[in-house]
């Protein structure tokens, strides 16, 4: 969960509390800078930092807790420190090397030490040696006339985590090198060559915006060594240890603190990793790589972590990948020239041909779309309309995502003038009376405007391409026209897929629910189920694809059960046979799934979703984030269905809260939570 402020009352005048729960991300480093800026304004410079509830920290944290400390001293106050472990008292030591730091193992010997004319220096503690989180005594409630932080923190949102739509890098669309999952599981195959594997899993996770910076290790010996870089950690310590026995992709606060060693704990601090991903082949720890976002970039989603779940088994179980298409004799390396020949456009045609269909939604057909083209032209800037959806933003990469936006291109008269192309138009030769378009198209590299249309009729939209060409072609016009007609008919198939998809789920869903079947009382919680599944999964920024098998995988979650009947809500009353039938129906309902080669996902849901997130569930009793992220959504969406169903939504709020941490995972009911009362407008008091 990210750091949540809560005031923390004192019975001191003069002093003020803060407590910090959660666990610090690079989201929340914006949150405690305003946090600092308003103790600053208001002028509150003896301040205690109640750290017990705080499960992680970072270096970025605890720049701005060092920086707050400056100028405390400044102006003659300090912060002091309650309750701080090990691994956040290391953080700290790093940024407060030429400050003082003051730690105390409870909130009254803090508040005695900070006290007006109390001898400070006799009660501090030195925090050198490793120890486990304290608990707080309880503290006494401060007089109603006495100042406290409850308008300072006003202004600051305790928001738990958060997820918003995940899109693709349009940014970095144009300079990033596509590498396809076909290719990491290549090189995947090279175990003898490191390098090669740690490459192309660097290119494959910044081509779908999983890392910016990743750094990969292998073992050698008593360590795990990087394959660039001097980076070097112990195979038998606290990093390996967890990550063998977590066998998933952890964060910093997932690591166990008190397990970590020295030279580990630096390395964190110097590497600042956001991500670290387990790569294990037949129960052996192969690899590590340690992911980095970049920037400002947000913390790692769901949506993300489950991807790259679904990597950690591709590459355990050594997959293969699918049969490569030759490449055209002609085509060679991408360097940044114009001397190739015309043949190179052809390979390009056909790589372009076969690449388009393995695209999973608009923004992942355009990438792919700039990278196949990469060896004929490079794409230096791109806009894509669609006509399908008028509402919908427009899709930027490159020099246009700099000066062009929805109002620049939403308009209906521009929209008529794309639908009446023809052919390609170099965007120079616009009408006069779209001056203002031409210019800003101009000034961010377009160069031709395209008209999208599937067998010259079906309209797709429209397409404005900025063009560097590295081949020789006799007619750029003509090799652009060609290089249209594959796109569109690739784009339609990618449309109708998906709604052939759509249409086949929702069938589905009206047999399962019962709406179809006159006379059948209709299936309300499943219903319920799937409806809560889809808000989540947007919520969430899932892609379509899947989106849809966490629908599918809701659908099927009981069709094995033997018993329709059963109260889920009082499923631990069940005794004897009648148990071990209603036991038995996720891994029956996951065998009939297997079989029919269903989805990982899908199989997943069906097997997990009776899974609880204190361990105490079935079929496998896992626990936590062992349990399948789409086994974990289904299981809220049910539990929510269920209650709603049973009672009314308030109280299926209320129930999803007491059971976060106990059968459904707390991130996700949070999340959840905000999402349906956004959804229905009415805020839910829990």
């Amino acid at each position: 969960m990210a750091t949540r402020f809560e005031s923390l009352p004192l019975d001191a005048e003069g002093l003020f509390g803060i407590r910090l729960q959660g666990a610090f991300g690079r989201g929340d480093r914006q949150r405690l800078l305003e946090l600092e800026q308003r103790c600053l304004d208001k002028d509150k410079t003896r301040l205690i930092l109640d750290c017990a509830g705080l499960d992680s920290l970072g270096g970025g944290g605890a720049g701005v807790l060092a920086d707050l400390q400056r100028q405390l001293l400044a102006r003659g106050g300090e912060v002091v420190f309650v309750s701080v472990g090990q691994v956040i008292h290391r953080f700290l030591q790093k940024k407060f090397t030429d400050l003082p730091m003051r730690c105390f193992d409870s909130v009254s010997d803090a508040a005695t030490a900070l006290a007006p004319g109390s001898p400070a220096a006799a009660t501090a503690r030195s925090e050198r040696s490793p120890r486990a989180l304290g608990t707080n005594p309880a503290v006494q409630p401060a007089p109603a006339n006495a100042p406290n932080l409850d308008a300072l923190l006003d202004d600051v949102e305790a928001t738990g985590v958060t997820a918003t739509a995940s899109a693709r890098r349009a940014a970095d669309l144009v300079t990033a090198v596509y590498v396809s999952l076909d290719d990491t599981l290549q090189a995947a195959g090279a175990d003898s060559n490191p390098t090669v594997f740690g490459g192309a899993l660097a290119m494959l996770l910044d081509s779908h915006d999983l890392s910016t910076e990743t750094v990969y290790c292998y073992p050698r010996g008593d360590q795990f060594v990087a394959v660039e870089g001097p980076w070097r950690l112990p195979a038998e310590g606290g990093i390996v240890s967890s990550l063998i026995r977590s066998r998933r992709p952890l964060t910093l606060l997932d690591l166990e603190e008190n397990a970590l060693w020295d030279e580990e704990t630096q390395l964190l601090e110097d590497m600042q990793p956001d991500l670290l991903l387990p790569l294990i082949r037949d129960d052996a720890l192969t690899g590590i790589a340690f992911l980095r976002r970049g920037g400002d970039a947000r913390e790692y989603g769901l949506a993300e972590i489950f991807a790259l779940e679904l990597l950690q088994r591709l590459l355990a179980c050594g997959a293969q990948p699918a049969p490569r298409l030759a490449r055209d004799p002609g085509a060679t390396v991408v360097v940044p020239t114009g001397g190739r020949g015309p043949e190179t456009l052809l390979g390009v045609k056909l790589e372009l041909a076969r690449g388009l269909q393995a695209a999973q939604d608009v923004p992942h057909f355009w990438q792919i779309f700039v990278s196949r083209l990469r060896e004929a032209a490079e794409v230096t800037s791109l806009v894509y309309i669609d006509s399908d959806d008028p509402p919908a933003e427009p899709f930027l990469a490159g020099e246009a995502r700099r000066g062009l936006d929805g109002a620049t291109l939403g308009g209906e008269r521009i929209r008529t003038f794309f639908r009446t192309l023809e052919q390609p138009v170099e965007v120079a030769n616009m009408p006069a009376s779209f001056a203002g378009v031409r210019d800003v198209f101009l000034t961010r590299g377009l160069q031709w405007l395209i008209a999208l249309r599937a067998d010259d009729q079906t309209p797709l939209g429209a397409l404005a391409l900025g063009l560097r060409w590295r081949c020789q072609s006799g007619d750029f016009h003509e090799a652009i026209q060609e290089l249209t007609e594959i796109t569109a008919e690739a784009f339609l198939r990618l449309r109708e897929n998906q709604r052939r998809a759509d249409l086949s789920l929702r069938l589905l869903e009206q047999m399962v629910v019962g709406e179809s079947q006159p006379g059948q009382e209709p299936d309300r919680v499943t219903y319920e189920t799937a409806r809560a599944v889809r808000l989540l999964a947007r919520e969430l920024g899932l892609r379509p694809d899947q989106e849809r098998d966490l629908v599918l995988g809701s659908l099927l979650r009981n069709h094995s059960q033997a018993q329709p009947g059963v109260d889920e809500l009082a499923i631990d009353r069940l005794k004897g046979q009648e148990w071990e039938v209603f036991r038995a129906h996720p891994d029956t309902g996951e065998r009939k799934l297997a079989v029919l080669n269903a989805p990982v996902a899908v199989r997943d849901a069906v097997r997990h979703h009776h899974e609880r997130f204190d361990g105490r569930g079935f079929p496998l009793g896992l626990k936590g984030r062992d349990i399948p992220l789409v086994a974990r959504l289904v299981a809220v969406a049910q539990f929510y269905a269920l209650h709603l169903v049973a009672n009314d939504a308030a109280a299926a709020h209320q129930a999803l809260h007491r059971e976060a941490g106990k059968s459904l995972d707390p991130d996700l009911v949070e999340i959840f939570s905000k999402a349906i009362q956004r959804a229905d407008h009415s805020p839910v008091s829990v």
